[in-house]
């Protein structure tokens, strides 16, 4: 059996649709997107990391994030977001200055730890690390 033209190419959109939708569906809860500042002792937090994970102890589960701080500003990956709820936080700082030893730098303080409560839309939530 021979396919005109118009069959096959609306063979291969219904292909090319069905691909799409099935890679862009986002397996378990819903995810939100976080955005802020991260200070420390005032001071932008030139380069590090904040951990999310949701607190267990609060009830709270499922998958948690980090979102990578760049001249004191932070957001978490589009398709890898907060689900909302108690979250334990972690953050480490670096000076930004590469060495032999880290392309983040050194240490600027000691990783920060607090507990949060996030919402579960998008938000924005904004971390100030005292010095001690």
């Amino acid at each position: 059996m021979k396919r005109s033209f118009r069959q096959t190419a609306a063979f291969a959109l219904i292909l090319s649709a069905a691909w799409t939708l099935g890679c862009s569906r986002q397996d378990g809860p819903p995810r939100y997107h976080l955005s802020g500042a991260a200070t420390f002792g005032g001071q932008p937090i030139p380069v590090g990391e904040i951990e999310f994970s949701p607190d267990s102890k609060q009830g709270n589960t499922g998958p948690g994030t980090v979102a990578k701080i760049e001249n004191g500003q932070y957001q978490t990956p589009h398709d890898r977001g907060v689900i909302g709820g108690p979250h334990n936080v972690r953050i480490t700082g670096y000076d930004g200055v590469a060495n032999s030893e880290n392309d983040s730098g050194i240490t600027i303080f000691v990783p920060h730890m607090e507990t949060i409560d996030l919402p579960q839309e998008d938000s924005q939530h904004d971390f100030a690390v005292p010095r001690k």
